[in-house]
């Protein structure tokens, strides 16, 4: 987990870090949409605004760490219910270790798509071509395993606090 080095846009606090799953895990293929939380929660945690304006089909956003939470134990009890998911099953946050190793899909460069940062239009929304708001999932490249939107378009939470972990480099 983490970066070399050498990576472009390298932070010096992605330092890399030996890390080992301990099980499997599954991860969405879209980010979770306004549709899904008004479908599983009802009334939307935040105010719209013209960076984020309303749409089914785009993102949810102005959610803090409890509602995303929440969200997620709500989607948890409606699937159980429904016989869709297993009583030992559960649908979470990921960790910070599971996110990354979902967004690289086995790659070991900069982006899922390569080392070139002219590159990132083809896979994901940031400030130079999002009109600083969301858009729809899926609109960009997948990565190798189908994820959508894995860089870019809206911040996600994970599981577990961010926080130093310790450093396998020196730099």
């Amino acid at each position: 987990m983490g970066s070399p080095p050498s990576e472009p846009e390298r932070r010096p606090d992605e330092g890399q870090v030996a890390v080992t799953l301990s099980r499997g895990f599954w991860m969405a293929k879209y980010e979770a949409t306004q549709g899904d939380w008004k479908r599983a929660v009802g009334k939307l945690p935040g105010e719209l605004t013209a960076q984020l304006p309303a749409g089914d089909d785009l993102p949810v956003g102005n959610v803090n760490f409890a509602e995303a939470e929440g969200f997620c134990a709500k989607l948890t009890e409606m699937a159980r219910r429904s016989g869709e998911l297993p009583a030992d099953w559960e649908f979470r946050l990921p960790t910070e270790a599971q996110w990354e190793y979902a967004c690289r899909a086995g790659t070991t460069t900069a982006y899922y798509n390569g080392n070139d940062i002219g590159d990132l239009d083809k896979i994901a929304w940031f400030g130079a071509n999002s009109d600083h708001k969301p858009h729809p999932g899926g609109e960009k490249l997948p990565n190798a395993w189908g994820l959508y939107d894995m860089l870019g378009n809206i911040r996600e939470f994970v599981r577990d606090l961010y926080g130093t972990a310790p450093q396998a480099d020196a730099g």
